[in-house]
């Protein structure tokens, strides 16, 4: 689904950039289950759904697609899904 939605975002609406295109790619190639543009405007980021064993490689294929292209070195984080906002009584 995330990346299905992000192959929506690029080519029914063209909200991408060759940048997010080429990290969506690289991630899924090296091993991720889903990437996809988030945020948009000048640039946006991409939220990748990867193994935490496949976190690394991943992230490395991203950087070296990146510099491969020409483009600036990205910035990566690692993040763990948590409930979302709630109410607190």
């Amino acid at each position: 689904m995330l990346t299905a939605g992000h192959a929506s975002l690029r080519d029914d609406f063209q909200i991408s950039t060759v940048e997010l295109d080429a990290c969506v790619d690289a991630a899924v190639e090296a091993g991720a289950h889903g990437a996809r543009m988030v945020g948009g405007g000048f640039g946006g980021s991409a939220v990748l759904l990867v193994d935490r064993v496949r976190a690394r490689a991943v992230a490395d294929a991203v950087r070296e697609r990146f510099a491969r292209e020409g483009f600036a070195a990205p910035r990566t984080f690692d993040v763990v899904p948590s409930a979302g906002a709630r109410r607190i009584a």
